[in-house]
Order: structure tokens, then C-alpha cells, then sequence
């Protein structure tokens, strides 16, 4: 995991969102037209002070809508409070 100088304030987590699937399993390919929802799913890269339950590299899903999108280092975060987080992924 690439180290982030990006620290969130209180209880907000920066999360890196997945990677959308760009085929199905049978190997048919989704146009971008298609895959309009952005990831609900994705990796913890850094916390705020005041979380106190989600971990760094812990995956989680959060709700399509949420957060804030920024561009940090030329990759794309979603920055979301910690009460966002629908549950985690093991």
C-alpha cells in the first residue's frame, strides 16, 4: 500500500475505490456507457483522528453518493465520514 500525506479531518476516511469490472464472467465487455455507478467498494488509505473503529487497509463498502471525489497524487480518493461505511470486506 503506497503511503498517503493526505490526513483527513475528524472523522472522515479517505478511501481508494476499487477498480470497476470491465467484463462480466463470461468475458463479454461493459461499455463505459453502461457502468455509470462509480465503486461502492474500496480500500482504507488513511483516517481522521477521530475514527474509531476503521483501520488502514481495511476494505469497506459505502453508499453510492457519498463522500467527496478528490484527485490526490494523480489517483482518484473518495473522502467519506466514518458512519458511511456500510460494512467491511474480508
Amino acid at each position: 500500500m503506497e503511503e498517503i500525506k493526505f490526513k483527513p479531518a475528524a472523522d472522515r476516511i479517505l478511501i481508494q475505490p476499487s477498480k470497476q469490472q470491465e467484463k462480466t464472467a463470461g468475458g463479454i465487455i461493459i461499455p463505459p456507457s453502461v457502468t455509470t455507478n462509480k465503486p461502492q467498494h474500496g480500500v482504507i488509505m488513511s483516517i481522521g483522528p477521530s475514527v474509531k473503529e476503521a483501520k488502514l487497509g481495511d476494505h469497506v463498502l459505502y453508499g453510492a453518493g457519498y463522500g467527496t471525489e478528490i484527485s490526490y497524487n494523480d489517483n482518484v480518493y473518495v473522502v467519506i465520514r466514518e458512519n458511511d461505511i456500510i460494512g467491511t470486506v474480508k
